[in-house]
């Protein structure tokens, strides 16, 4: 949870100012980290799909958890917000978790976590099993 607070001053959200580091654990214990980064043209890349890239380049065993820590720049921290996958990210994860990856999303003061199952985060979702 630390380093993720922590690598999660590297996002580049200049504009929304919203700070966001998800991190994708394999079984091996590997961990693959993104931050979200916002061009001028405002097509947002999150943070879990450079997670994602990173896991790609690995031998890539099967992914075991699936943090995400997010924070504002220009506010005080609610902890009551916690930082969940948007939905495109959801969708994206699927096609490389399992039904035994747990997700962690971690709130803005970093001290609580909720967890979360696929199918909590992505009820009734499409996948290869449907093509």
């Amino acid at each position: 949870v630390d380093e993720l607070i922590v690598m999660s001053k590297k996002s580049v959200s200049q504009y929304y100012k919203y700070n966001v580091c998800a991190a994708i654990i394999d079984e091996n214990s590997e961990c693959f980290l993104g931050v979200n980064w916002e061009p001028a043209n405002g097509d947002t890349t999150c943070a879990e799909v450079g997670a994602i890239s990173s896991y790609l380049l690995s031998e890539r065993s099967p992914i075991k958890y699936v943090l995400t820590f997010g924070k504002p720049e220009e506010r005080d921290l609610n902890e009551e917000n916690f930082c969940t996958p948007c939905g495109r990210c959801r969708q994206r994860l699927k096609d490389f978790c399992n039904k035994d990856t747990v997700f962690i999303a971690i709130n803005e003061t970093g001290k609580e976590v909720k967890i979360f199952d696929m199918d909590e985060l992505l009820p009734n979702s499409f996948g290869a099993e449907n093509l």
